[in-house]
């Protein structure tokens, strides 16, 4: 019977299997979009969630993310604004931020310059209710536009 390295890297064989995984140990820390879990409703507009896919290290251990507060995305314009009660256990996305946007958000009525180089981080984001599929819509309802309960009881097509 052969020997079998259950530890065998394909990245470290080569020069170029080399530099692919340290670009991918570098894209580890770059944050853009992550499926969260709801874990507390602070306020209407803020929730504490959970990233719902764990990262894995170079020993390929998993490694939970911190719970994280974030403002809830509540799509407004025209003097209009659509807020959606949540739930612990609601699910969506953390779409990360470009830059702390700290400044704006104390002072929304001007530019601001950015107070740190930090990039890409969820800190600096929001969270987007997503039902991520759970929930179906009859056909019946094709082309229109629907609001209904996510289990489908009550709704309101237009």
């Amino acid at each position: 019977m052969d020997d079998v390295n259950v530890n065998f890297n394909p990245y470290i064989n080569s020069i170029e299997g080399l530099i692919i995984a340290a670009i991918k140990k570098y894209l580890q820390n770059v944050q853009t979009c992550i499926p969260a879990i709801v874990k507390e409703v602070v306020s209407r507009d803020r929730v504490i969630v959970t990233p719902a896919v764990q990262q894995v290290n170079s020993k390929w251990e998993s490694v939970a993310w911190a719970d994280i507060k974030l403002p809830v995305h509540s799509p407004c314009g025209g003097g209009l604004l659509l807020s959606i009660p949540l739930s612990v256990g609601d699910t969506g996305w953390i779409i990360a931020g470009d830059l702390d946007p700290s400044l704006f958000l104390n002072n929304m009525n001007q530019p601001q310059r950015q107070n740190t180089f930090n990039r890409h981080e969820y800190a600096f984001g929001f969270f987007v209710p997503d039902a991520i599929g759970n929930y179906t819509v009859s056909s019946d309802d094709d082309g229109c536009l629907v609001v209904q309960s996510k289990d489908g009881s009550s709704k309101v097509v237009i």
